[in-house]
């Protein structure tokens, strides 16, 4: 073994130890090339779990450059974040390649940025121009943001290479929350970026990947757990086409408007619309924020039936469950 190959096993030898990464895996990691959106704390905390890993080649693009057109690079006042953590990261780990994009991202500029990566992180939120151009250029996308309602959020696409699985768009996600009250929970911002890091690890690694496009994952700041949502693919997606002509909606989706209630009516209801219905049928909900948004999923979770994420739509809240062909 050379000298360098002896200090890359020395540098990585805790995780060449873990029978899941091995030398193999160790080497799959120094060979990869991830791209991260966004220089803020999500940003910075991702690219430092992820050079210390060892990913070969990381580059990092300023999110102002993408959400703000029109704008040059060198004069917005942002710029200097995503050098500042290219160069903590190059502290970190001299080995690899890491570097700072500071070219004005758009639907013309992003395939050829998004080209030579194998995996996209985005960290700031802009899964509208994100998700398209992966799906176009068959690229694994991962993205974290917090809604409206103070949750913190972590979903992945790689519909671009298996059109079976869904992309960002084909439900409806929570929106993103930029007011001062989301502020009181910064440490989500730390903490998305140590999973973000561990999911895209795994996703190079290919362990778990099937959970990881397929599943959402929330963190509730106020209780301090975290819950899984699963996504479906949506046949009405009009990002990605759908891979069998879409089902009449009346046939498929049913609808039940529980604001006016409160705990434990909006289970009963809930519960007492969906015995109504035919298994496979869908049913969307509309509920408050609070108990009726913390307890109807969680509940309906706990009897067998499989729902998806919520969203935040005209002052409430909505999300999807599905009826199963047997029950839990």
């Amino acid at each position: 073994m050379s000298t360098i190959d002896s200090l890359w096993a020395e540098r990585y030898s805790r995780q060449i130890l873990l029978k899941e990464i091995g030398g193999t895996g160790q080497h799959r990691l120094t060979n990869a090339s991830i791209g991260i959106v966004g220089a803020g704390t999500v940003g910075m905390t991702t690219l430092l779990y992820l050079a210390a890993a060892g990913v070969g080649r990381i580059t990092i693009a300023d999110a102002a450059l993408i959400t703000k057109p029109g704008i040059h690079p060198m004069t917005e006042a942002k710029t200097p974040k995503v050098h500042c953590a290219a160069n903590r990261a190059r502290e970190l780990n001299p080995t690899l390649q890491i570097e700072a994009v500071c070219l004005h991202l758009t639907s013309s500029t992003l395939p050829s940025w998004l080209t030579p990566l194998d995996l996209i992180l985005d960290c700031s939120h802009s899964p509208n121009l994100l998700n398209p151009a992966c799906l176009q250029l068959q690229k694994p996308l991962l993205t974290t943001w917090l809604s409206q309602d103070g949750r913190g959020w972590i979903a992945g696409t790689n519909a671009g290479q298996d059109p079976s699985l869904p992309c960002l768009a084909c439900l409806p996600m929570p929106t993103a929350h930029h007011a001062n009250a989301a502020e009181l929970f910064t440490l989500w911002r730390g903490a998305s970026g140590s999973i973000l890091a561990s999911l895209a690890l795994k996703t190079l690694l290919a362990i778990g990947t099937e959970e990881i496009w397929t599943t959402c994952l929330a963190y509730d700041p106020i209780t301090g757990g975290y819950q899984r949502f699963p996504l479906e693919k949506n046949p009405h997606c009009q990002t990605c086409p759908p891979q069998q002509p879409p089902p009449p909606m009346e046939q498929e989706e049913d609808f039940i408007d529980i604001t006016t209630e409160t705990c434990p009516m909006t289970f009963v209801l809930v519960k007492l619309k969906l015995e109504s219905m035919a298994p496979g049928q869908r049913l969307r909900v509309r509920l408050n924020e609070g108990e009726p948004l913390t307890n109807v999923p969680r509940t309906l979770h706990d009897e067998g039936y499989t729902s998806g994420a919520p969203w935040y739509e005209k002052g409430a809240f909505e999300f999807i469950v599905t009826k199963p062909e047997v029950r839990k």
